[in-house]
């Protein structure tokens, strides 16, 4: 008679389900985030900001000259660590900090929330200036402006120090009460393969995100939040393209997303309610390949929720626009100068007749439905700032 060990068969088969359905095996553990990763830090190795360098945190201290040192320490020959982390606290600063000709380097807080860096400097100030650095991360810290300061964080190259600015995060932070949040590539170069993560911007009077040059290329915004801004994303100001996924607009006076210059644009799974526009694009007679797919429009105060004034092409699969009860016909107008190209499928619209086109254009869209069919749209739930689950971190020496 053969013997079955089912303990062994058991644990056999949990390996194998394990391996197959690895998501599924953990559905209901509380121990790791499902949808989003966690932080962890600080590690050993890290220069902690507030006891190094005596630091109060208690909004009221000028920090300046504290946290300006820590930013020198790092990314030096003769540096021991490369990560500067910054305790919960406020932070009062009053003049610029700097962070210049640095590769590899990390500027990290213990959480949005309640670890924030305050402007107290003069009018129209910059309180984070970033210069030749690359493959860094400036991540989970908020920067408060207080109507005063201009720049939350501007980065761009000048040409003089030996890095390109490329390849740099910014991840979980909050910019409040400023001109622009993140002001890439306006001193003349740089600002080019940024991804920009689980972001707020709350009342940013021009821009939450600021693009200046023909090599502020590549830059990705996903998970973001943009409250009460003129607008969310732009290179209206100078030139260089983006790509928008996952993200929240909510009452942008002139417009979610601001197209000057044109370049490769892709706007996918967005939520915009009450703003002036979604998108606004510029007159130009150059091409501009223009992807939006699947995103959600409620109510926009512009009957003309999307309004693109370049040749194109543009591609428009997915989305629903539920406009206003008052709005009238066109909701999508593409004024091409040339030749464009313009395609449309499975769209959503409450207004009859609502695409304007002069290009050549392909519609395939769904047919009108009532405002009051689409009174249930909710905005998405988006991942927040990076838990911290507080695990014990034992750090391998090299």
């Amino acid at each position: 008679m053969v013997q079955i060990d089912t303990k062994k068969i058991t644990v056999f088969l949990l390996v194998v389900l394990f391996i197959l359905f690895p998501q599924t095996c953990f559905l209901q553990s509380n121990s790791h985030p499902f949808k989003d990763d966690e932080f962890v830090g600080p590690f050993p190795s890290w220069i902690n900001i507030k006891t190094t360098y005596k630091l109060k945190g208690n909004g009221k201290s000028d920090e300046t000259a504290g946290i300006q040192a820590a930013l020198n320490s790092i990314g030096n020959s003769t540096s021991t660590a490369t990560v500067l982390y910054l305790p919960a606290g406020t932070y009062r600063i009053t003049k610029t900090l700097t962070c210049n000709n640095k590769i590899n380097v990390s500027f990290i807080g213990a959480d949005p929330a309640n670890t924030e860096i305050i402007w107290d400097g003069d009018n129209g100030g910059t309180m984070l200036q970033i210069d030749g650095t690359a493959y860094s991360r400036f991540n989970r810290i908020s920067y408060d402006g207080k109507g005063k300061a201009s720049i939350a964080i501007d980065q761009s190259w000048k040409g003089v120090d030996p890095y390109f600015d490329t390849g740099n995060e910014y991840a979980d932070n909050e910019f409040s009460d400023v001109n622009y949040g993140i002001h890439g590539g306006h001193s003349g170069y740089g600002f080019a393969e940024i991804s920009i993560l689980r972001c707020k911007f709350f009342r940013n009077k021009k821009a939450g995100v600021s693009l200046g040059n023909f090599n502020a290329l590549d830059v990705w915004v996903w998970h973001s939040e943009f409250q009460d801004c003129a607008i969310g994303v732009s290179n209206g100001d100078g030139a260089g393209n983006f790509k928008v996924y996952n993200s929240i607009f909510r009452n942008s006076t002139s417009a979610d997303i601001y197209i000057g210059h044109t370049g490769g644009f892709s706007f996918r799974d967005n939520y915009s309610s009450n703003s002036k526009y979604f998108i606004f694009a510029g007159f130009t007679g150059n091409a501009a390949t223009i992807t939006i797919q699947g995103n959600t429009i409620v109510d926009p105060i512009e009957s003309k929720a999307i309004y693109i004034n370049n040749q194109g092409p543009l591609t428009l699969i997915d989305n629903t626009i539920r406009s206003r009860v008052n709005a009238t016909a066109p909701v999508i107008v593409h004024n091409s100068s040339l030749n464009g190209a313009f395609f449309s499928m499975g769209n959503t619209f409450t207004i009859s007749n609502p695409l304007e086109v002069g290009a050549t254009k392909i519609a395939y869209d769904k047919p009108v439905v009532s405002t009051g069919s689409l009174s249930g749209l909710k905005e998405p739930a988006l991942p927040g700032a990076q838990p911290d689950l507080r695990r014990r971190i034992f750090e391998v020496p090299l």
